[in-house]
């Protein structure tokens, strides 16, 4: 990974406005944990293209890896309502729904799940569908909840032994809840 974020700031040096290197960058300083740097980054990003949503969006995605949950939250809601790529604004939405269950706000974390994944659609993870339900299940929408866990159960392989568990207890207590 050192090598990829030395070539990506040796080109960054020729100019370091270029949006798309300067991401990379960013994502590479996060997984190195170098959260200041990422964040330097993303407000470069932010002062060379402030009517974009990718630079507030790496800016949160760097704070939520770091801990910032409620600054995390207000930058990922800035990215949103700027001009961002479909693909960029669901990755947004499910660091939302992370820095939301971390500051334990489920009804919110649950909405936010509602806006990044769409369970019907083929793309749709297993993991997703898990922890869409569970976000469900946790803002106390126990149908949703029921129904989304049911179609991860279908859709989980069958090697995924501890994401049956899971995903059985969970239905199980909904079952529960539901009175049998």
């Amino acid at each position: 990974m050192d090598s990829a974020l030395d070539e990506a700031l040796g080109m960054l040096s020729y100019s370091d406005s270029m949006i798309g290197l300067s991401s990379i960058a960013c994502d590479l300083f996060v997984e190195k944990e170098e959260f200041a740097a990422a964040v330097k980054t993303a407000d470069k990003i932010i002062r060379y293209y402030p009517n974009k949503g990718v630079g507030y969006a790496m800016k949160a995605y760097a704070l939520l890896k770091k801990g910032e949950y409620a600054a995390s939250i207000g930058l990922a809601e800035t990215a949103l309502n700027k001009i961002i790529h479909p693909v960029v604004a669901r990755k947004v939405w499910k660091n939302l729904f992370s820095a939301y269950v971390k500051l334990e706000d489920y009804e919110s974390a649950y909405a936010a799940m509602e806006r990044a994944i769409n369970p019907m659609s083929v793309g749709t993870t297993w993991e997703e569908l898990v922890d869409y339900g569970l976000a469900a299940m946790a803002a106390d929408h126990i149908r949703e909840a029921k129904i989304l866990l049911e179609m991860a159960q279908i859709k989980t392989p069958e090697t995924e032994h501890q994401a049956h568990e899971k995903i059985d207890g969970a239905l199980t207590l909904l079952t529960d809840a539901q009175g049998g």
